[in-house]
């Protein structure tokens, strides 16, 4: 399968230096810009208006996934214009699936863009969010992803165990 791939990155770089095998990538990743940048309120109006209902319903999921967690909740309230930045980027570029790293931030805004498109989006939990956080609101943010990919049969396991959508055969297991 030809696949094309588009990294929308919630942070900016913090190094001057890049691995070589993301270089390559360099030209497929988008930044978000200043939170009160025209383009970023202009994507928060584009889906009021045209998606009222999707875009509250991203904003009241994101809370429901988080607010067991002050600190996450604090954080997604920040990166919510940037996800719905991107979710725009997406729509533009003809995106039709996102997959997303962590059951953290990253997972977060994949939900929100997912919402927001009516598209699927696909997990990598990673034993820092899938283990450290609230279970709660990890098998919430589970539950919300069309598809997980993991690293291991025990994370397979624990995930398909937590989950009640996912069953342990429809878990990938990646090697790197």
């Amino acid at each position: 399968h030809d696949i094309d791939v588009y990294i929308y990155s919630l942070m900016d770089p913090q190094a001057d230096i890049v691995h070589q095998q993301a270089e390559e990538l360099m030209p497929h990743v988008s930044y978000s810009p200043s939170l009160f940048s025209s383009k970023m309120i202009s994507a928060q109006f584009y889906f009021i208006f045209r998606s009222t209902s999707r875009y509250f319903r991203a904003l009241l999921n994101t809370i429901k996934h988080t607010y067991r967690e002050p600190l996450i909740l604090l954080k997604m309230l920040q990166l919510f214009p940037k996800s719905v930045y991107f979710a725009r980027q997406m729509q533009i570029s003809g995106i039709d699936h996102i997959h997303a790293h962590f059951v953290w931030l990253n997972g977060i805004s994949a939900m929100i863009a997912s919402t927001l498109l009516g598209i699927t989006f696909s997990l990598h939990p990673h034993a820092f969010g899938l283990f450290s956080r609230n279970q709660t609101n990890v098998k919430r943010q589970l539950d919300s992803a069309t598809r997980i990919v993991t690293v291991s049969e025990y994370h397979r396991k624990y995930i398909a165990a937590l989950s009640t959508r996912h069953k342990i055969e429809d878990i990938d297991i990646v090697n790197y």
